[in-house]
């Protein structure tokens, strides 16, 4: 008799998020601070992300930008209580949709 292999799990494609996040955005874009990006993010920095865990790292991945186009960014916490996001990083749960 043949054993049958374990079927694949698929992929998680949500994940469950919960806390507070903070994001970084332009001055003039606070009034829309959970409006999406305007175009894809720079594709010299893929793994830019948009929220962050701490204010501390939302501020270093900022300050790259505000040196290269002296542009006025704000860092802004944001309390999530509980949601299902995608991760855009994650290429597998991606090529899902």
């Amino acid at each position: 008799m043949h054993e049958q292999s374990p079927a694949r799990e698929p992929p998680r494609i949500f994940r469950n998020v919960s806390g507070r996040f903070f994001r970084s955005v332009l001055v003039e874009r606070l009034d829309r601070v959970l409006d999406p990006e305007h175009g894809p993010l720079p594709q010299s920095r893929p793994a830019c992300p948009l929220y962050e865990r701490f204010a501390e790292w939302a501020i270093m991945a900022i300050s790259g930008y505000m040196r290269e186009d002296g542009r006025q960014r704000v860092v802004v916490p944001l309390s999530v209580g509980r949601a299902l996001v995608l991760d855009q990083h994650a290429q597998q749960a991606c090529e899902c949709l």
